[in-house]
């Protein structure tokens, strides 16, 4: 997968993955834990090596993404510790400016504190995810139609929270997948979209307008938003787009709303 995807993500600097872990480790743990990390290498070797190798890989793989060093960060930041706590135990400065360190602790606990109740009541992909579950009330949903003009390919239905596996199809910017009328030819209409799922509200109107040759019957259903976290993330990494999505209804197929 790494090697077949390698070039269709966002790759960053040699250092993306560095700065990466500098910012969730929070500030001042994460330069602390680095530094201990580095200081203490031949000590430590057995469980160093392995992890700075992991680490100097994936920064020079092209395929980037924040997932793949989840597995070292437990050895960092206990192979950081150990190394930080035996410099600060032998360093004059820090035996001389003990507030300052509290201080720093203070911060740090605070910061993790406000970010854990942040992440605790959120989660990110929450209109794919809450999309699919919108649509669970439904039952015998055979058939969608995934929407995204903007890009190549329309982001994955977690169709696990529909409780139900209805046929996926997609309408995108690609000419595998476009116009319309080629995403169904030959389609037998009772097998066309019970519902379509728009991602982006950009220029809705126009695209709605272009699904209706298909589906003339068409009608709005409800708009599922982007988590707190959504945003966050996407302020982060511009790649982290989590983009509103916009439920229509094929009436010829669905004739009522239901009642959430």
């Amino acid at each position: 997968y790494n090697m077949d995807n390698a070039y269709n993500y966002i790759n960053g600097t040699f250092f993306k993955y560095t700065a990466f872990l500098l910012g969730i480790f929070i500030f001042p743990a994460g330069f602390a834990w680095f530094f201990g990390f580095f200081r203490n290498w031949r000590k430590q070797l057995i469980l160093f090596l392995p992890t700075f190798l992991f680490l100097l890989f994936h920064s020079i793989f092209p395929n980037q993404q924040e997932r793949f060093i989840y597995p070292i960060i437990p050895f960092l930041i206990i192979l950081g510790e150990i190394g930080w706590l035996e410099f600060q135990e032998g360093s004059k400065y820090w035996n001389n400016h003990k507030k300052l360190l509290k201080r720093a602790h203070a911060f740090f606990w605070i910061a993790n504190t406000i970010m854990l109740i942040l992440f605790t009541i959120n989660y990110s992909k929450r209109a794919r995810v809450e999309s699919m579950t919108y649509l669970s009330s439904y039952p015998n949903v055979r058939n969608i139609l995934l929407e995204d003009v903007f890009h190549k390919d329309a982001t994955m239905a977690p169709r696990f929270y529909m409780g139900q596996w209805p046929t996926v199809r997609v309408y995108a910017n690609n000419p595998a997948k476009s116009p319309i009328a080629k995403v169904y030819k030959g389609v037998d209409p009772k097998d066309y979209p019970q519902f379509v799922l728009f991602f982006n509200d950009k220029n809705i109107l126009q695209r709605v307008d272009s699904v209706k040759k298909i589906v003339p019957n068409l009608v709005y259903e409800t708009t599922i938003h982007p988590s707190f976290l959504d945003e966050i993330l996407y302020k982060m990494n511009k790649y982290n787009e989590n983009q509103t999505v916009i439920i229509y209804r094929n009436a010829n197929l669905v004739p009522q709303k239901k009642k959430q």
